[in-house]
């Protein structure tokens, strides 16, 4: 039996403290507080080929009527053929075109940053632009229109972007579009425990 288990190797060993939490904060004037703030960021990516999602969850349906969760063949077929394709032959092809569609979706990702606008642009905007009731979708329009700053974006071209975009599409822009004017940015992020032990 082999004892020479690393941290890495053993599952339930306990990972190394996060380095940062020994960071002894700077102590900041007001000055240079107002020099060197940077308000928050949030970056947003949406696919514009949404129609590739259709045919990679396709292939992965018909995968799991022919391979196991492990990945063996569920039966035998080597004199058995779907139409003029084996089913092995098949799960190869379906290998092989994963891959390329992968890499076609991510070469069709589309990012938008945006920035947080300060407190006192905040709380105006809000209360100038947010409906009490009803449809709120004029003021996230006028929310992505007024963060977004790589690319920017105008009002005109984000009515556009609703008329090519699912919901879900325009949901990712809204949310970080929202996040960035009201989350995170009050302390150091933590790292995931995988990372910490990674690290460790």
């Amino acid at each position: 039996m082999n004892d020479d288990t690393t941290l890495s190797d053993d599952p339930t060993s306990t990972p190394a403290p996060d380095p940062i939490a020994l960071v002894k904060p700077k102590r900041f004037t007001v000055d240079e507080v107002l020099a060197s703030a940077r308000r928050i960021e949030r970056t947003a990516n949406v696919c514009v080929r949404g129609d590739l999602q259709a045919e990679f969850d396709e292939l992965l349906d018909e995968l799991a009527t022919l391979v196991t969760a492990t990945g063996e063949l569920m039966e035998d077929d080597t004199d058995e053929a779907l139409g003029d394709v084996t089913a092995r032959t098949r799960v190869a092809q379906i290998n092989e075109r994963i891959p390329v569609l992968r890499r076609e979706m991510a070469q069709a990702m589309w990012s938008v940053r945006f920035r947080g606008m300060s407190s006192d642009e905040w709380a105006p905007f809000v209360k100038k632009n947010m409906p009490e009731k009803g449809d709120k979708k004029d003021f996230f329009n006028l929310l992505l229109s007024k963060t977004a700053i790589e690319p920017e974006l105008t009002l005109d071209q984000v009515r556009e972007l609703r008329k090519v975009f699912t919901q879900r599409s325009i949901n990712e822009l809204v949310n970080k579009a929202w996040e960035a004017c009201t989350e995170g940015g009050i302390d150091v992020p933590k790292l995931p425990l995988s990372l910490r032990r990674t690290h460790s």
